[in-house]
């Protein structure tokens, strides 16, 4: 099973200049980053878990090496990005409400209870309404940074 695991894509760290000798931190952090791609690509080539002989990389949730490869990154890009007008303020007001939660959930509440989201069509009390109804009824509206670390 081990073998299995192990990366036909050995990522070795770059070639540094002769005067930069790195530490300790930086191979650990090469290394990390060069197993989460790896992780990745196992993942997509549809490889049975466990993906990793690492036990902190098993258990828990880490972001992919390229961030527009998370599945909330991925969300992001097709459903908020590319869906909708692409006139730069309602772009960049979709992205932003989007960000201010960042959680799928919220995005497709807000769309669902609001008819889409729109700039033109903002107005705060009914996002408000919207997003306090959900909190009393218990529902999580923001996705926490510590909870995919």
């Amino acid at each position: 099973m081990k073998e299995n695991m192990q990366s036909q894509f050995q990522v070795a760290p770059p070639q540094l200049p002769p005067s930069v000798r790195p530490s300790k931190v930086f191979d650990t952090y090469w290394r990390f980053t060069a197993e989460r791609q790896e992780i990745f690509f196992r993942h997509i080539a549809g490889a049975p878990p466990p993906s990793t002989a690492d036990p902190i990389l098993r258990e828990f949730k880490f972001t992919n090496a390229y961030r527009a490869s998370d599945r909330v990154s991925q969300y992001l890009i097709k459903r908020v990005i590319y869906a909708g007008d692409q006139n730069p303020e309602e772009l960049i007001f979709r992205i932003l409400v989007f960000k201010m939660f960042n959680r799928i959930e919220t995005w497709d509440l807000l769309e669902e209870s609001l008819g889409g989201i729109s700039l033109a069509t903002y107005d705060f009390d009914r996002y408000d309404s919207v997003l306090t109804n959900a909190m009393a009824a218990g529902q999580e509206l923001l996705e926490m940074l510590a909870k995919n670390i």
